[in-house]
């Protein structure tokens, strides 16, 4: 990156906050709309994760990525889409009662597909505790 460079540049703290900023949510924008993803699915998410935290730590390509994650303090990708996940169910489920999109969500959290390949999150909500 133009950003960064050992004797000049942005901060480490910086770049996080502005990968945190611009980066994640144009990369995980409707990723976590799907609550079963295979492990592959995750594979670019997972290399923009690892580029962000070399530019961050100044890290080597051959670091592995949790290391690097844990030492740039980003969330891991599936933890990252997790959070967001729980975020937007508790938004779905805090809307108003009059909201016009309410019993649409009532009826996808009580009819769950046949296959399971076709639920969303909201089939999944009846999982969670306190629900």
């Amino acid at each position: 990156m133009a950003l960064t460079h050992a004797s000049w540049g942005l901060k480490p703290t910086m770049i996080r906050d502005l990968a945190r900023a611009t980066v994640f949510p144009r990369a995980d924008y409707g990723v976590s709309s799907f609550l079963l993803l295979p492990a592959n699915a995750l594979k670019p998410l997972e290399r923009v994760n690892k580029s962000i935290a070399r530019c961050i730590t100044g890290g080597y390509r051959t670091a592995s990525r949790a290391a690097l994650e844990k030492e740039a303090a980003i969330l891991p990708v599936h933890l990252r889409l997790e959070s967001e996940l729980l975020h937007r169910i508790a938004r779905y489920l805090t809307l108003p009662e009059n909201h016009s999109i309410t019993p649409l969500i009532r009826d996808a959290i009580m009819n769950a597909p046949k296959h399971s390949h076709r639920a969303s999150v909201l089939h999944y909500v009846e999982r969670l505790p306190l629900v």
